[in-house]
């Protein structure tokens, strides 16, 4: 569930109505989630693996395309090619130079190398139809030729 939503701090501490126009409706986690958002009875601090920034000022991919996309059809096909390429930053997909997109997660394969330590549960099946990736990823960076924007530029550490 935490990759799922792709966001940065536990999930007690998420936007559950952001977050679940995006997630699968599978889990206990996402019912627990669903259940205490609805009710406002239980505060859980239960500690758990988080998703972190690995450079400072980068950000999470859904946290960012979460202001830019409205539907939850577009926000659930961004997210299943997200989790295909195994990416959540926007360090993860941007070239080597921190400065521009990868091209390599334009295309519709599976990116085969790693990006992050994180084990993914198994690739997600995708269609022709998640085309909203690429406008996701020129929301992102530039379309004019894909340099990323100064505010969503991660600063390289050391």
């Amino acid at each position: 569930m935490v990759l799922e939503t792709g966001l940065y701090g536990l999930l007690w501490h998420q936007n559950f109505p952001a977050y679940s126009s995006w997630t699968s409706q599978h889990s206990w986690i996402y019912h627990v989630c669903e259940f205490n958002y609805a009710r406002e009875m239980i505060r859980l601090n239960i500690e758990h693996a988080e998703l972190k920034p690995r450079r400072e000022g980068d950000r999470s991919i859904m946290a960012e395309v979460y202001h830019h996309f409205n539907s939850a059809a577009d926000l659930r096909a961004i997210n299943r090619v997200r989790m295909l390429h195994g990416v959540v930053t926007i360090s993860d997909i941007t070239a080597a130079d921190s400065r521009k997109l990868d091209h390599v997660f334009l295309v519709g394969d599976a990116f085969e190398g790693t990006r992050n330590e994180y084990i993914w549960p198994c690739k997600h099946h995708v269609s022709p139809s998640d085309g909203q990736w690429n406008s996701c990823s020129h929301t992102i960076f530039n379309c004019v030729n894909l340099w990323a924007t100064g505010s969503l530029l991660p600063i390289p550490n050391g």
